[in-house]
C-alpha cells in the first residue's frame, strides 16, 4: 500500500501544471523533500468506514506516524467500542503485540526506552484491551463460550469477592457438579484429584491445554461464603486476563 501511494504521488507530482517546473529541471527537489510531502498526503488517510463490517475505523497515530503492531500493520481504532484491529487481506486481526517491555514499537521507530502501549490519542492501554479482545475470542470460540455474556461480563451476578452467584436451586451440589461437568466439554481430564475441605469432599480436574475445574460441596469454604452454596472455579489463561488474573469462581446458592 505504501509503494502504491509513492508511485500515485510520484504521478501527480509529474503530472502538475506547466507552472510547476520538473524534477529534472529542479534538482533542488531532494527525496526528502518528495518523502515530506508524501508523509502528508498519508496523513489524510485516518479514517476507514467498511462497507463489509458496517462500522468506522480511526488510524491509532503518534504524532504524524500511525502506531503498527508487532508485524508492521498499522493500527485501527474501531470508533463505536474502542477496540483495535489490523487490515489483513480487507479482514479485520486482532493486533500482534506480545507482551515486552523494550523495544516496544511506537509509529514507525523503535524505542530502545521502556515504555507502555499507550494510544496516543485516547491514553488507553493498547496492550491490555488487545489482551482482552483475544481473551474474548478465545472464551467465545471455545466450548466455554456459555461463561460470557454478550457485552463480555462473565455469567451470574456479582458476590463477594471475585465471585459469581448463580440461580439459586433446590440442590445446590448435584446443579454445581453438573455445571463443573459440563466445563469438560468433549475432553478427557488429564488428571482427577479429590479435594477434601473441612471434611467435605470435591473434585480437581486438569486438562491438556492448562484449564483447571474444581467443584467443591457445600460447606467446603470460607467463612465469607454460605454453608448452603456449592463452588465451581474454572482456571483458563483467558479467563483469568479478563477477570484480573484470578479464577473464575461460581457460587451455586440454595433456593
Amino acid at each position: 500500500q505504501r509503494e502504491a501511494a509513492l508511485d500515485l504521488l510520484k504521478t501527480q507530482i509529474e503530472n502538475e501544471p506547466k507552472s510547476s517546473q520538473s524534477n529534472r529541471q529542479k534538482p533542488e527537489i531532494t527525496r526528502q523533500a518528495y518523502q515530506s510531502r508524501v508523509l502528508r498526503s498519508l496523513q489524510l488517510i485516518t479514517v476507514v468506514y467498511s462497507e463489509g463490517y458496517k462500522k468506522e475505523y480511526n488510524l491509532v497515530r503518534d504524532g504524524t506516524f500511525p502506531v503498527h503492531d508487532d508485524n508492521g500493520k498499522a493500527i485501527f481504532r474501531e470508533k463505536a467500542t474502542g477496540d483495535y484491529y489490523v487490515f489483513v487481506d480487507g479482514k479485520l486481526q486482532i493486533p500482534s503485540l506480545p507482551q515486552r517491555i523494550k523495544g516496544s514499537y511506537s509509529g514507525l521507530q523503535q524505542t530502545d526506552d521502556a515504555r507502555e502501549q499507550v494510544d496516543p490519542e485516547t491514553g488507553r492501554d493498547i496492550l491490555r484491551q488487545v489482551e482482552k479482545q483475544a481473551a474474548l475470542n478465545d472464551l467465545r470460540n471455545s466450548h466455554l463460550s456459555y461463561l460470557i455474556n454478550p457485552n463480555g461480563s462473565f455469567i451470574g451476578t456479582k458476590g463477594t469477592g471475585n465471585a459469581q452467584v448463580m440461580p439459586g436451586s433446590s440442590d445446590p451440589n448435584a446443579t454445581a457438579e453438573a455445571f463443573a461437568k459440563q466445563a469438560f466439554g468433549n475432553n478427557v481430564p488429564l488428571v482427577v484429584k479429590p479435594v477434601i475441605v473441612k471434611g467435605y469432599i470435591g473434585w480437581y480436574a486438569t486438562f491438556s491445554d492448562g484449564t483447571a475445574v474444581t467443584y467443591r460441596p457445600a460447606g467446603a469454604a470460607s467463612f465469607r461464603t454460605s454453608d448452603s452454596m456449592a463452588t465451581v472455579e474454572i482456571k483458563r489463561d483467558s479467563i483469568n486476563s479478563l477477570n484480573g488474573t484470578n479464577v473464575l469462581k461460581l457460587k451455586f446458592p440454595k433456593e
